[in-house]
């Protein structure tokens, strides 16, 4: 290879343009991009910071919730492709969850959107327990990047709730509005999910991986909780737990529950769980993790877009 032509396929190979282009992406759907999401790590004992590559937020015109796009870019060459494994269980054993790929926080509030109302993206995608990478040119099958990707956008999610918690407690009551948000790996490579008919057998008679799985725009990925994330996410509440103190989010929890709301949900017995129970795994908040193919990434905004604005249209405010 040229010395010219290296310098071309490691900028490539780097996610750099393909960060560029995702933002330019995100920019055109009206969506405010922040090239990367910064968020904290113990590292052997060491507070370190990290980085999720982009960020997007997105308003209604009314101002009235803020959605948040959490994406991570890996550039993959074209003879790379990523396979899943259907999730083999029937639905009553599924840890897959309908309203918990898009997350909806607004316990701290005034506002109740209605639980239901962000089931629409579950129950047409499919959901997928394991996945790998397949590069077809030389046959080489791996799950580092894949798992690596995952662990990063599963990692940074306290902090953006942590984020967004504070600007609602902290700011002026009017301006007080609920948050969505939505962690999202994605790639250049095709996506593939396994046909329930997969095997052995299956995959020596195989010619193509079309013949072994269907190739699909995106995945919800199971993210299981961990002991390691469950500590992590407890040190980073915990280092705000001055946000008990806030007068607005005392107003809340009392308003919440004069309106009968459940204990366990109230705003400040959610900053006091997610602080002090690390063994509890919160899968609204962190079980699953969505995996796009690049040239379904518009559609799928656009469908999440449209998704939270009538989910909000179905919502109340409490008096």
């Amino acid at each position: 290879m040229s010395e010219n032509k290296k310098w071309k396929e490691k900028l490539i190979s780097s996610s750099f343009p393909l960060e560029y282009l995702v933002s330019r992406k995100l920019a055109a759907l009206d969506i405010a991009v922040q090239n990367e999401f910064t968020y904290s790590r113990d590292d052997a004992g060491i507070l370190k910071d990290f980085s999720i590559d982009l960020q997007g937020n997105y308003w209604n015109e009314e101002c009235t919730f803020n959605l948040i796009f959490l994406i991570e870019c890996k550039q993959r060459h074209d003879k790379n492709k990523w396979l899943f494994m259907r999730d083999p269980n029937i639905s009553d054993f599924s840890s897959h969850t309908l309203g918990y790929t898009i997350r909806t926080v607004d316990n701290f509030t005034r506002m109740i959107v209605p639980t239901e109302s962000t089931y629409a993206l579950d129950e047409k995608i499919d959901f997928v327990v394991k996945g790998l990478e397949i590069d077809t040119s030389n046959g080489n099958v791996y799950d580092n990047e894949l798992k690596h990707g995952l662990s990063k956008l599963a990692y940074a999610l306290p902090d953006v709730m942590i984020k967004n918690i504070s600007h609602c407690i902290h700011s002026h009551k009017e301006d007080n509005i609920p948050f969505f948000f939505v962690p999202i790996l994605l790639t250049t490579s095709e996506l593939f999910v396994t046909h329930d008919d997969f095997s052995l057998e299956k995959i020596r008679g195989a010619q193509e991986l079309e013949d072994i799985s269907e190739k699909v725009a995106y995945v919800i990925m199971e993210n299981q909780h961990t002991p390691g994330f469950g500590s992590h996410r407890a040190k980073r509440f915990s280092a705000y737990d001055y946000f008990l103190d806030s007068p607005q989010l005392g107003f809340i929890n009392s308003l919440r529950e004069k309106h009968g709301e459940y204990t366990h949900t109230l705003p400040m017995e959610r900053i006091m769980d997610l602080a002090n129970n690390p063994h509890q795994p919160f899968p609204e908040y962190f079980s699953q993790i969505l995996v796009c193919s690049l040239s379904s990434l518009d559609s799928l905004i656009m469908e999440i877009i449209e998704i939270v604005e009538n989910a909000m249209k179905d919502a109340k405010k409490l008096a």
